[in-house]
Protein backbone atom coordinates (compact mmCIF):
# COMPACT_ATOMS: atom_id res chain seq x y z
CA UNK A 1 0.00 0.00 0.00
CA UNK A 2 1.35 3.33 -1.04
CA UNK A 3 0.59 6.93 0.02
CA UNK A 4 -0.97 7.63 -3.03
CA UNK A 5 -3.42 5.06 -2.24
CA UNK A 6 -3.49 7.29 0.71
CA UNK A 7 -3.58 10.68 -0.53
CA UNK A 8 -3.47 10.54 -4.25
CA UNK A 9 0.22 11.31 -4.41
CA UNK A 10 3.07 10.02 -4.25
CA UNK A 11 5.59 10.52 -1.83
CA UNK A 12 9.01 9.57 -0.80
CA UNK A 13 7.86 7.68 2.17
CA UNK A 14 5.22 5.87 0.61
CA UNK A 15 6.99 2.00 1.39
CA UNK A 16 7.21 2.80 5.09
CA UNK A 17 4.23 5.13 5.64
CA UNK A 18 1.95 3.88 3.43
CA UNK A 19 0.71 1.07 5.31
CA UNK A 20 0.69 3.38 8.22
CA UNK A 21 -1.75 5.51 7.01
CA UNK A 22 -3.75 2.61 5.60
CA UNK A 23 -3.97 1.28 9.01
CA UNK A 24 -5.21 4.80 10.57
CA UNK A 25 -7.94 4.75 8.24
CA UNK A 26 -8.78 1.70 8.36
CA UNK A 27 -9.35 2.41 12.71
CA UNK A 28 -11.43 5.28 11.70
CA UNK A 29 -13.44 3.70 9.91
CA UNK A 30 -16.53 2.83 12.07
CA UNK A 31 -17.48 -0.85 13.12
CA UNK A 32 -20.03 -2.99 11.81
CA UNK A 33 -23.04 -3.03 14.10
CA UNK A 34 -22.93 -6.06 15.79
CA UNK A 35 -26.54 -8.16 16.39
CA UNK A 36 -28.17 -8.12 19.87
CA UNK A 37 -27.58 -11.13 22.42
CA UNK A 38 -30.77 -12.68 23.08
CA UNK A 39 -32.01 -15.62 24.82
CA UNK A 40 -32.19 -19.29 22.78
CA UNK A 41 -35.08 -21.32 23.04
CA UNK A 42 -33.79 -23.54 25.51
CA UNK A 43 -33.06 -20.40 27.93
CA UNK A 44 -36.71 -18.96 27.26
CA UNK A 45 -37.93 -22.53 28.20
CA UNK A 46 -36.19 -22.61 31.77
CA UNK A 47 -38.01 -18.85 32.21
CA UNK A 48 -41.30 -20.41 31.81
CA UNK A 49 -40.39 -23.62 33.72
CA UNK A 50 -41.16 -26.16 31.06
CA UNK A 51 -38.89 -27.89 28.62
CA UNK A 52 -37.69 -27.25 25.51
CA UNK A 53 -40.10 -29.06 23.20
CA UNK A 54 -42.97 -27.60 24.49
CA UNK A 55 -41.56 -24.25 24.32
CA UNK A 56 -40.66 -24.58 21.09
CA UNK A 57 -43.56 -25.84 19.90
CA UNK A 58 -45.45 -23.10 21.51
CA UNK A 59 -43.22 -20.69 19.65
CA UNK A 60 -43.87 -22.22 16.50
CA UNK A 61 -47.73 -22.72 16.64
CA UNK A 62 -47.67 -19.05 17.78
CA UNK A 63 -45.75 -18.28 14.29
CA UNK A 64 -42.29 -17.36 16.14
CA UNK A 65 -40.40 -19.82 14.89
CA UNK A 66 -40.48 -21.98 11.71
CA UNK A 67 -38.82 -25.88 10.99
CA UNK A 68 -36.71 -24.80 8.38
CA UNK A 69 -34.73 -27.37 6.17
CA UNK A 70 -30.62 -27.57 7.26
CA UNK A 71 -27.99 -29.66 6.18
CA UNK A 72 -29.25 -32.13 4.04
CA UNK A 73 -32.43 -33.81 5.34
CA UNK A 74 -31.66 -32.30 8.90
CA UNK A 75 -34.38 -29.20 10.09
CA UNK A 76 -34.48 -27.09 12.69
CA UNK A 77 -36.33 -24.58 14.40
CA UNK A 78 -35.67 -21.34 13.65
CA UNK A 79 -37.17 -17.80 13.54
CA UNK A 80 -39.58 -16.89 11.05
CA UNK A 81 -39.50 -13.96 8.91
CA UNK A 82 -42.27 -12.41 10.50
CA UNK A 83 -40.58 -12.32 13.61
CA UNK A 84 -37.52 -11.27 12.64
CA UNK A 85 -39.13 -8.41 11.10
CA UNK A 86 -41.28 -7.45 14.25
CA UNK A 87 -38.17 -7.14 15.60
CA UNK A 88 -37.84 -9.97 18.06
CA UNK A 89 -35.09 -11.51 17.70
CA UNK A 90 -32.76 -12.99 14.75
CA UNK A 91 -31.06 -16.11 13.51
CA UNK A 92 -27.50 -16.54 14.81
CA UNK A 93 -24.30 -17.83 13.64
CA UNK A 94 -22.91 -19.82 16.33
CA UNK A 95 -20.06 -21.48 14.71
CA UNK A 96 -17.05 -19.32 16.51
CA UNK A 97 -18.95 -18.82 19.57
CA UNK A 98 -19.21 -21.54 23.13
CA UNK A 99 -23.09 -22.08 21.40
CA UNK A 100 -22.18 -26.04 21.64
CA UNK A 101 -22.43 -26.01 24.92
CA UNK A 102 -25.82 -23.98 25.19
CA UNK A 103 -27.50 -26.11 22.77
CA UNK A 104 -25.24 -28.89 21.94
CA UNK A 105 -22.59 -29.70 18.98
CA UNK A 106 -25.57 -29.96 16.68
CA UNK A 107 -26.66 -26.86 16.86
CA UNK A 108 -23.66 -25.05 16.46
CA UNK A 109 -24.28 -23.38 13.48
CA UNK A 110 -27.67 -21.66 13.02
CA UNK A 111 -29.81 -20.84 15.75
CA UNK A 112 -32.87 -18.72 17.30
CA UNK A 113 -32.30 -16.24 19.47
CA UNK A 114 -35.11 -13.53 20.69
CA UNK A 115 -34.19 -10.64 22.39
CA UNK A 116 -34.77 -10.04 26.08
CA UNK A 117 -36.85 -7.02 26.28
CA UNK A 118 -39.09 -8.46 24.03
CA UNK A 119 -39.30 -12.43 26.02
CA UNK A 120 -41.76 -11.26 28.34
CA UNK A 121 -44.68 -10.02 25.50
CA UNK A 122 -43.59 -13.41 23.96
CA UNK A 123 -44.18 -15.63 26.96
CA UNK A 124 -47.52 -13.79 27.40
CA UNK A 125 -48.81 -14.76 24.27
CA UNK A 126 -48.03 -18.61 24.62
CA UNK A 127 -49.91 -17.99 27.55
CA UNK A 128 -48.19 -21.38 28.99
CA UNK A 129 -49.24 -20.39 32.84
CA UNK A 130 -52.93 -19.87 31.57
CA UNK A 131 -53.02 -23.06 30.08
CA UNK A 132 -51.87 -24.71 33.59
CA UNK A 133 -54.29 -22.48 35.12
CA UNK A 134 -57.39 -23.80 33.08
CA UNK A 135 -56.41 -27.19 32.82
CA UNK A 136 -56.27 -27.62 37.17
CA UNK A 137 -59.88 -25.70 36.91
CA UNK A 138 -60.91 -28.76 35.45
CA UNK A 139 -61.82 -31.29 37.66
CA UNK A 140 -62.54 -34.66 35.89
CA UNK A 141 -59.29 -35.88 34.50
CA UNK A 142 -61.07 -37.25 31.40
CA UNK A 143 -62.79 -33.71 30.37
CA UNK A 144 -59.17 -31.96 31.06
CA UNK A 145 -57.68 -34.85 28.53
CA UNK A 146 -60.09 -33.33 26.47
CA UNK A 147 -59.70 -30.00 26.50
CA UNK A 148 -56.08 -29.99 26.03
CA UNK A 149 -55.88 -31.42 22.98
CA UNK A 150 -59.06 -30.52 21.27
CA UNK A 151 -57.05 -26.50 22.29
CA UNK A 152 -53.47 -27.29 22.81
CA UNK A 153 -52.80 -30.40 20.53
CA UNK A 154 -49.83 -28.75 19.19
CA UNK A 155 -47.99 -29.57 22.68
CA UNK A 156 -45.89 -32.45 23.10
CA UNK A 157 -47.78 -35.43 24.64
CA UNK A 158 -45.24 -35.46 28.07
CA UNK A 159 -46.43 -32.05 28.71
CA UNK A 160 -49.86 -32.39 28.15
CA UNK A 161 -50.27 -35.61 30.49
CA UNK A 162 -48.00 -33.70 33.24
CA UNK A 163 -51.39 -31.38 32.79
CA UNK A 164 -53.79 -33.87 32.33
CA UNK A 165 -52.51 -35.74 35.34
CA UNK A 166 -52.32 -39.35 32.94
CA UNK A 167 -49.63 -40.90 31.61
CA UNK A 168 -47.98 -40.32 28.11
CA UNK A 169 -49.23 -43.60 26.58
CA UNK A 170 -53.42 -42.44 27.55
CA UNK A 171 -52.31 -39.02 25.77
CA UNK A 172 -51.19 -41.23 22.58
CA UNK A 173 -53.80 -43.37 22.73
CA UNK A 174 -56.10 -40.26 23.19
CA UNK A 175 -54.21 -38.49 19.96
CA UNK A 176 -54.76 -41.37 18.07
CA UNK A 177 -58.52 -41.39 18.46
CA UNK A 178 -58.98 -37.70 18.00
CA UNK A 179 -56.93 -37.97 14.48
CA UNK A 180 -53.60 -38.26 15.98
CA UNK A 181 -51.13 -35.36 15.58
CA UNK A 182 -53.32 -33.95 12.59
CA UNK A 183 -54.49 -32.02 15.41
CA UNK A 184 -51.44 -30.11 15.44
CA UNK A 185 -51.98 -28.34 12.06
CA UNK A 186 -56.04 -27.78 12.58
CA UNK A 187 -54.70 -25.52 15.51
CA UNK A 188 -51.76 -23.36 13.85
CA UNK A 189 -52.78 -19.66 13.96
CA UNK A 190 -52.07 -17.53 11.20
CA UNK A 191 -48.55 -16.42 10.89
CA UNK A 192 -48.03 -13.36 12.72
CA UNK A 193 -51.29 -13.20 14.23
CA UNK A 194 -50.25 -13.46 18.03
CA UNK A 195 -47.03 -11.39 17.26
CA UNK A 196 -49.48 -8.53 16.87
CA UNK A 197 -51.09 -8.94 20.14
CA UNK A 198 -47.98 -9.11 21.67
CA UNK A 199 -47.33 -5.99 20.16
CA UNK A 200 -50.46 -4.57 21.56
CA UNK A 201 -49.91 -6.03 24.83
CA UNK A 202 -46.32 -4.06 25.41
Amino acid sequence: MLLRDVWDEPNAFDGKFGLRAERLRELRRPLPQRPRKGLTITEMARHASVDRETMARALEHHGYVTLAPFGGRQQRRLVSDQATAAGYGHNADGSNTHIAALEGLNRASVFAVFYEDHVPSVLWTLDLDGIRDRATAIVSKRHRLKWLLASHGYLPSGFIASLAGCTERAVKKARARMGGESSLASYRYTKGSLMASATGQQ
